[in-house]
């Protein structure tokens, strides 16, 4: 996925010439109506003609989940600013392989997206067994970042992140640690924290950040991983450090792994895609209507509250945030030799 295929250059369409007749009032109106229907994502400056009717945006979660509630926040806003709505789609699995599949083939008229979220769409694109297809895709928007946490069991024994690296390696089993889905930045942080820490935990995919709570409830993991917004989720349990470079403001009092000697950054940014054929005009109608969405105070303090970080990227500085992923995550593949997971316990 390299620079210009991500911004092709511009497609211009010529409007035919008028045939010299002469309408009346009432024709001539109808005519208007008929151009802006043909038009429908428009812009001109000042006024917002897009959308005009629904989008249907594909989630890669089960609803409730931690990463829905950004959009849905998102679907909220935008209800003051648009005609039509945006209709969410809740279609978990693969790490968001299903949701990433929705696009294949669909119209790349600005009204069907799907939720993207980086690395995790990076690390699937490496992997052969996966349910969608790169080429069927092109990012449109990227507008917040969530960190990571480690959580244990309330009643757990393992109070600090010293307590949890001394159990590891004084056992004689490894211990499992889950997480949501392989190929995510969730497995990213794990196999980051086990080098670190010179242990060898093992990973457990599930399929969100509930069943990896439930998981560490019923003892069949001693920890998980879950994004640091999800402390109404992990009902029971406690974190142990975040994956930030800076403590999370939704928890002050979690120490970053950097703070505890370990460096550990990892996180999960979040944008929208669109079908592969969608040209650029269009991109930049979609990118530019959820930007401005992110640029309202009260969005941005609900966004905030809930445990995101705002981070609104212009469409121009994509691909080149793209491509620093891209080489990212192929450096990690490779030093980590991820493929096959030959450190994940298979369900």
């Amino acid at each position: 996925m390299d620079a210009d295929r991500l911004l092709p250059g511009w497609s211009l369409f010529p409007l035919s010439p008028a045939p010299r007749k002469i309408f009346s009032l009432k024709a001539f109106l109808c005519l208007l109506a008929l151009i802006a229907c043909a038009l429908p994502i428009r812009q001109s400056r000042g006024a917002t003609t897009y959308p005009i009717e629904d989008i249907a945006l594909a989630l890669p979660a089960t609803e409730g989940s931690q990463p829905t509630i950004l959009y849905s926040i998102i679907q909220y806003f935008s209800r003051q600013h648009a005609i039509a709505p945006i209709r969410l789609r809740y279609l978990p699995g693969r790490g968001g392989s299903y949701a990433w599949s929705f696009l294949k083939g669909k119209s790349g008229n600005g009204y069907t997206l799907a939720a993207l979220h980086f690395p995790a769409v990076t690390l699937l694109a490496a992997d052969k067994e996966r349910a969608f297809s790169p080429d069927d895709m092109i990012p449109v928007a990227l507008f917040a970042y969530a960190a990571n946490a480690l959580w244990v069991a309330e009643d757990s024994p393992i109070r600090t992140l010293d307590d949890l690296v001394v159990l590891a390696r004084n056992t004689t089993d490894n211990l499992i640690v889950a997480g949501t889905g392989s190929y995510t930045d969730h497995q990213m942080a794990h196999l980051i924290f086990n080098r670190a820490a010179g242990i060898k935990n093992l990973y457990l995919p599930l399929t969100d950040t509930v069943e990896s709570r439930n998981a560490v409830r019923e003892k069949r993991a001693v920890a998980c991983w879950g994004y640091a917004l999800a402390r109404s989720s992990m009902r029971g349990l406690r974190p142990l450090a975040v994956t930030a470079k800076e403590r999370c403001a939704v928890l002050p009092d979690t120490p970053t792994f950097r703070e505890q000697n370990m460096e550990v950054i990892s996180g999960q940014y979040f944008g929208l895609a669109a079908p592969a054929e969608t040209k650029e005009d269009v991109r930049e109608v979609v990118a530019a209507f959820f930007l401005d969405l992110f640029s309202r105070q009260d969005l941005r303090r609900e966004v905030e509250a809930v445990g995101f970080v705002p981070e609104p990227l212009p469409l121009r500085d994509m691909p080149t945030f793209v491509g620093r992923q891209q080489a990212a995550v192929e450096i990690f593949l490779k030093d980590y030799s991820l493929f096959p997971f030959n450190q994940s316990v298979r369900r």
